[in-house]
């Protein structure tokens, strides 16, 4: 069975995307998986930009993503809302734009996107469609 890699992105605070909310209001998360076949940093950044931007889901003076690794968990990362102070006191991530992880999954046996690592406990996953 084939693998595959992918990012694991949740938008925390949509209310900082321009346009997005309506009267003050927006969802409480936005979740997408979005396919990674290069894991550098630079691959993973280009990919989140270019999903932010097709959907328009892009925050007040967006310049670019500023990634960075959590003090806490090295395999979680977050994107920072410029200006902001996206860390607690103890180093937890709170107040950030987005966090997001890599995972590996498996195409399932009809071929569809899957999530786990053994077919027997795999389980379909959404994944964003690049137009």
């Amino acid at each position: 069975m084939d693998s595959y890699n992918y990012i694991a992105l949740t938008i925390l605070r949509p209310d900082k995307i321009v346009g997005y909310t309506w009267d003050g209001i927006a969802p409480e998360t936005i979740r997408e998986n979005i396919i990674i076949e290069d894991l550098s940093t630079f691959s993973i950044q280009k990919k989140i930009e270019k999903f932010l931007i097709q959907e328009n889901y892009l925050y007040e003076n967006f310049n670019g993503l500023s990634i960075k690794n959590s003090p806490l968990d090295k395999k979680a990362l977050y994107i920072e809302i410029p200006g902001e102070k996206a860390l607690d006191e103890y180093g937890r991530m709170h107040n950030c734009f987005a966090v997001f992880s890599i995972q590996s999954g498996l195409y399932d046996h009809n071929g569809h996107y899957a999530a786990g690592i053994t077919p027997e406990t795999s389980v379909p996953i959404k994944i964003w469609n690049e137009k």
